[in-house]
């Protein structure tokens, strides 16, 4: 596979410089992986890259990062896979890890705080509604799913206990082969050889789910218990990482009470302003709840399962992506996912004081529309714009 012999630290200084300049994440952080990894150092080929990708996406996780991952196991074995992952999450640990050093030093002022919970949340609400209508566009073509995401978002804002996200997700896979009409079969591809390693690392990674439907079986030690929680969130996170906004606020706050609204409130924004992925949610939840251990235990959890999974699976997309039914399955998930990011965004506007002061609040929602919907500003623009106005509007008259 490899071009050309590669050390686990070479892989590693480069993945490193990869995710200091990955401020877009995704699709972007793809591209510009592909470009050093392909194209300047000549590693791995463009074609064996793009096989890694179309694998990759078929699965949950953060998409650029377990791509990452896969190559650097592709290139050097399981220490360039360690060295990839490694690499490529290092920036944005240490920038969730600062932030929150920040964070913590301004809750000693109240009227700081008060901005921070206030100013963010139409910020982010915005990033989630332009998200999540950009996957519609792509993932809901047809009339039945975009009914389906409707009702996942209706769904996320009816359902008052903490697994909804979950039981959407859920149910929107089963909807699509009960009720709907079967897609064309793809041509049958020639079958790989499944090695009981490989099917090992497609299993493992997927039994962490089984502490989302039985929460009661996780372990009284905070740290092992950090690091399971978001082990299996990250096995529900189709369509990007944030999606993990409505499971982190029904999880953390609504069920464990690990995080307050507005620590909460912090911990998106501090996602949004870290390089790489968004997923940098987890290390600043991790921070908040555990200290450092429990940072690196959350940043752990978040990601090794799903890359893993990434690993266990590659190889295998022309054999998922031949299946019937696993188009079907995936078709209704990226429904849930549109609602998810639509209902989450909606449930945000919804917490703001509207009827304490509304005129303040339109402000503040109708600039958060035109920072991120119309100048399309960068969330570490955008999210200390929303903080500053939402602090001088406090300063003027109560209206």
């Amino acid at each position: 596979m490899p071009l050309i012999k590669v050390t686990p630290v070479q892989i590693f200084l480069d993945c490193l410089l990869l995710a200091l300049n990955a401020w877009d994440g995704g699709i972007a952080l793809i591209s510009q992986a592909q470009a050093r990894l392909s194209a300047q150092r000549r590693w791995i080929s463009e074609k064996d890259f793009g096989y890694i990708v179309a694998s990759v996406v078929l699965l949950p996780g953060p998409h650029a990062i377990n791509t990452i991952a896969v190559a650097g196991y592709k290139l050097a074995g399981w220490r360039g896979f360690f060295a990839a992952l490694s690499g490529i999450v290092l920036p944005g640990f240490l920038v969730a890890v600062a932030l929150w050093f920040t964070y913590d030093q301004l809750s000693q002022y109240p009227t700081i705080l008060n901005a921070i919970t206030i100013g963010v949340l139409p910020t982010l609400a915005m990033i989630l509604f332009r998200v999540g209508f950009g996957q519609a566009r792509i993932s809901t073509k047809t009339r039945k799913e975009q009914i389906l995401a409707s009702i996942c978002a209706i769904t996320l804002l009816l359902i008052p206990f903490w697994p909804g996200p979950l039981l959407i997700l859920g149910v929107s896979a089963l909807i699509p082969l009960a009720f709907w009409t079967a897609p064309v079969k793809a041509a049958p591809s020639a079958p790989n050889s499944i090695r009981a390693g490989r099917l090992t690392l497609c299993l493992l990674p997927l039994l962490l789910a089984i502490f989302q439907f039985a929460p009661i079986l996780l372990p009284e030690n905070l740290i092992a218990k950090i690091m399971l929680i978001f082990g299996s969130m990250s096995l529900t996170l189709f369509g990007g990482g944030l999606v993990m906004v409505p499971m982190l606020n029904g999880v953390i706050v609504d069920h464990l009470n690990w995080l307050t609204p507005a620590g909460y409130s912090a911990t998106l924004a501090a996602g949004q302003m870290s390089p790489g992925s968004v997923l940098s949610i987890a290390t600043f939840t991790g921070m908040q709840v555990g200290g450092f251990v429990g940072a690196i235990a959350a940043t752990v959890g978040i990601y090794l399962p799903t890359a893993l999974l990434a690993v266990g699976v590659s190889g295998l997309s022309e054999q998922l992506k031949g299946s019937v039914y696993f188009q079907q399955a995936i078709t209704g998930i990226y429904c849930a996912v549109v609602g998810l990011l639509i209902g989450a965004a909606t449930a945000m506007m919804i917490q703001l004081p509207f009827r304490d002061t509304p005129v303040k609040m339109l402000v503040l929602s109708l600039l958060a529309y035109l920072f991120v919907c119309r100048l399309k500003l960068r969330p570490y623009f955008s999210l200390p714009l929303g903080v500053v106005l939402a602090w001088l509007l406090a300063l003027l008259p109560q209206y």
